[in-house]
């Protein structure tokens, strides 16, 4: 199989690419020495070498720095055509700044070097599930599974294209194949309760999130995934608010745990506040079309139509296809 090219914004000439690598070394701070400024001058001192170039683009995916980690590990695959490191990096890089249709040809890349391996296949799985193509996700997904059945990587992934695709029945199977894996995993637990949610068994989706509450007392989505399923079995209203505060405190977000909190308090039965606290999320998240949604919900209960109408109008701006969240 031939290499896949450069994406058209990336693609430069096998000089350059090198000559851009070295500019990000030359051009680093010297003054205090770090583990990456370590890294970067090994790179320095080995221009032709691929291995420097991995070492240095994963130091740099390790930061953040995902462009430059795109440039090194470009250096790495032109020093080296043939590397699988280079071209599963090249991938994963791709991934991180949102190219996954780009990344699938790295992946496709690393697989016709390595046919049998899990660490291709899980690759080119994530990247056609990130490409929103289930169907091509769950074949390479399988082929993972079918070389290693234990892979917590391409079960949790099968999980979420099963429920692309709607085949809720398969998703909640390879869910509970992921709980086996890693039943001390709040991932695990997370995805197992957001396939039942969608399925519809919110008292399974309830003890689940619950769980994964309990193992991270500090993921926010949890709690508020939590919440929104508390809130949907029309109960324990006080504590679906204390979860969405909490939630807010750990991560504000785009205003959800905020209108949550308020939706909450409102459907408690104290609709005044409620409606005041949305007024107050919705100005704060003004581009947030959940929060304009409930608020509508709240001015419609108090009799406020018109109100309810224009917050309506702003939600179906921001989002088109808004639907109303089920209480």
């Amino acid at each position: 199989m031939t290499a896949p090219r450069l994406p058209e914004q990336y693609r430069l000439r096998a000089p350059v690419m090198l000559a851009a690598a070295l500019v990000l070394l030359l051009c680093g701070c010297r003054a205090q020495e770090t583990p990456l400024s370590r890294v970067e001058a090994a790179a320095r001192s080995n221009p032709n070498s691929p291995a420097a170039f991995i070492e240095l683009g994963n130091a740099y995916a390790g930061a953040s720095r995902y462009n430059d980690a795109f440039v090194a590990h470009s250096a790495a695959i032109r020093l080296d055509p043939h590397s699988f490191d280079a071209a599963c990096a090249l991938t994963t890089d791709l991934l991180n700044l949102g190219s996954p249709r780009d990344a699938i040809l790295w992946a496709r890349r690393a697989i016709s070097l390595r046919p049998k391996s899990l660490r291709a296949h899980e690759l080119a799985g994530q990247c056609l599930l990130a490409a929103e193509t289930p169907d091509a996700a769950i074949e390479e997904l399988r082929k993972a599974v079918a070389i290693d059945p234990s892979s917590f990587i391409a079960r949790l992934n099968l999980t979420s294209a099963y429920a692309m695709k709607g085949d809720i029945r398969a998703a909640l199977s390879q869910s509970q194949e992921v709980l086996r894996l890693r039943p001390k995993d709040v991932t695990a637990h997370f995805a197992a309760a957001d396939i039942q949610e969608r399925a519809g068994n919110l008292a399974a989706a309830e003890a689940e999130f619950a769980r994964a509450v309990g193992l991270d007392p500090n993921s926010a989505d949890s709690k508020l995934r939590l919440a929104m399923v508390l809130i949907r079995e029309h109960k324990d209203f006080p504590s679906a608010r204390s979860l969405a505060q909490q939630a807010d405190r750990i991560d504000p977000g785009d205003g959800t745990p905020a209108a949550l909190a308020a939706w909450a308090l409102y459907l408690n039965g104290d609709r005044l506040d409620g409606t005041v606290e949305l007024q107050s999320a919705a100005m704060a998240h003004p581009y947030t079309a959940f929060v304009w949604l409930r608020l509508a919900d709240a001015f419609r209960g108090i009799g406020q139509d018109k109100r309810a109408q224009q917050a309506l109008q702003r939600a179906s701006v921001l989002s088109p296809r808004a639907e109303i969240a089920q209480r």
